[in-house]
């Protein structure tokens, strides 16, 4: 836990993959590494050894923190014991044990009068099996290298592609910036990569070798990348390479599900894809094999229109605030989802308010996301018996003005959040009632929507219950004023659980 910065939120993520990367985490029969090291991390918390610091939408730790006075202790005995060597402000090369395996280095050489971190002392520790930086970036000369995890400076040059191919025990590469579009088929070299994490300003075009690379569990990229279908020559039916381990694939732009990919990504968790200029059925990118995927538990899918590559590449960086596909046809009409699916994230895909049944029926669904045109209509009737276990629904820039719901309808649900729905005439009174509902967030919604949320507020407050908070976002401050004259008479107006603000 030294490694991390003094006073730094940790992700978790980032912290469970570098414990997979390290071999920290020995597998058993029954769990994923990921799910064992949830439990030596809820263990930690447990014992006060780690803060909870943020939840995801799910109730799971997002990060944590560590008592400064513990990450020294973690220091003084990792150094004692020749876990890791921490590299401070002109520090010797002779001060550096060579059974130490593990390098350290959370200082920026190039602001003192110090020689660079590289020939200062990394130039003559080919042992080197872990190397974290977050201030500078080494030439990469170690044959046993595993672990690089070094934060990119604008004053430091990235390494070549080429030296990173040397690495070929390497496990964790989490901050490869690469300025070119097409990775070169050498990547597979890595055979022992487990986490690869490209970023770069423009889309990148992987080789069919990345589907030789049997090790690999997290392959995120900041834009897009594009996937080819996996290579199969006839000699290797009978031995076919299968990415079992893969838990995580991000930003794929317009994957074509195939038997052949599904068999190749058989226990996926998370997967966020982006369709753009697609106006057939599901058959044409094999949508109907989402089924297949039984594992998996997160899923984001973004459709766009006929847009540029240039233009889509700008809407991914504005975090796909896109325009929907017209027409659709049945992208998505009578998809069936896997049923261990957690989390669904929908852009675009202009479904009727009708064709959430599917969605709504799934048993473990817990966080729903409807962004920017997921769905069309006006009216929502709910169906009672479906979203059992949904505790956060999210509703963005949809043309919804009806909804009939009632407290049934979402009986686990605790946050509720409305964006842009200029339309919406009232939040349902019933939605209040639910018990376990703990904040109402309204994002630029209509006038009308805010009232009711208000009045669900001081409802629920007159009733004694205390938990139920409402925060309200107005873009404009002429239209916070227009609000604040209609509802100053309302009771809940000076409740401290009550929160209206306006952006500009």
């Amino acid at each position: 836990m030294g490694i991390f910065h003094e006073d730094s939120e940790i992700l978790v993520s980032v912290m469970i993959k570098l414990w997979i990367a390290e071999g920290f985490i020995k597998p058993n029969k029954t769990q994923s590494l990921e799910d064992v090291a949830e439990c030596y991390l809820k263990e930690l918390v447990d014992r006060n050894l780690l803060l909870v610091g943020g939840l995801k939408l799910n109730g799971k730790i997002k990060t944590c923190t560590i008592h400064d006075l513990l990450r020294d202790l973690c220091i003084k005995t990792a150094q004692k014991e020749n876990f890791f060597y921490l590299i401070r402000f002109c520090d010797s090369l002779s001060g550096i044990n060579k059974a130490c395996r593990r390098i350290l280095c959370h200082e920026n050489f190039a602001e003192v009068n110090c020689d660079p971190l590289p020939s200062h002392t990394l130039k003559s520790e080919p042992l080197t099996r872990s190397l974290l930086s977050y201030e500078d970036r080494p030439p990469l000369n170690f044959r046993l290298l595993r672990v690089l995890n070094v934060v990119r400076s604008d004053n430091v040059s990235d390494p070549s592609l080429s030296d990173i191919l040397k690495q070929v025990n390497l496990r964790y590469l989490p901050g490869l910036w690469y300025k070119s579009h097409q990775l070169p088929f050498s990547i597979s070299l890595l055979w022992n990569l487990q986490t690869l994490k490209i970023a770069g300003f423009g889309g990148v075009f992987a080789p069919p070798e990345i589907w030789a690379m049997p090790q690999l569990r997290h392959l995120e990229f900041s834009t897009w990348i594009y996937l080819p279908d996996p290579s199969l020559r006839r000699e290797e039916k009978d031995d076919v390479i299968v990415l079992k381990n893969l838990h995580t694939l991000k930003r794929v732009l317009n994957l074509k599900l195939t038997d052949e990919v599904c068999k190749r990504i058989p226990n996926v968790k998370k997967l966020k894809i982006m369709y753009f200029g697609l106006s057939k059925s599901s058959r044409y990118n094999h949508l109907y094999n989402i089924g297949r995927l039984h594992k998996l538990e997160s899923l984001r899918v973004y459709f766009c229109g006929d847009f540029s590559v240039f233009q889509v590449l700008k809407q991914i960086l504005k975090y796909i605030v896109c325009s929907p596909l017209r027409p659709r046809g049945n992208l998505l009409k009578n998809l069936k989802f896997p049923t261990s699916l957690k989390k669904l994230t929908l852009s675009g895909s202009n479904l009727d308010w009708e064709e959430l049944k599917g969605i709504g029926s799934l048993p473990n669904l817990e966080v729903l996301k409807l962004e920017y045109h997921s769905v069309r209509g006006s009216k929502w009737n709910p169906i009672e018996g479906q979203f059992l276990r949904l505790k956060y629904l999210r509703i963005a820039h949809s043309r919804l003005k009806y909804w009939n719901a009632e407290s049934f309808h979402f009986p686990a649900l605790e946050n509720l959040v409305l964006q842009k729905l200029h339309k919406l005439a009232e939040i349902p009174s019933g939605i209040g009632e639910i018990p376990t509902l703990g904040l109402i967030h309204l994002y630029d919604c209509s006038e009308s929507a805010a009232i009711s949320a208000m009045g669900i507020l001081e409802e629920q407050q007159s009733q004694g219950n205390e938990d139920l908070r409402v925060r309200i976002i107005f873009w404009h401050e002429y239209q916070l004023e227009w609000f604040m004259e209609k509802v100053d008479s309302l009771e809940c107006f000076n409740s401290n659980n009550l929160q209206v603000s306006h952006l500009d």
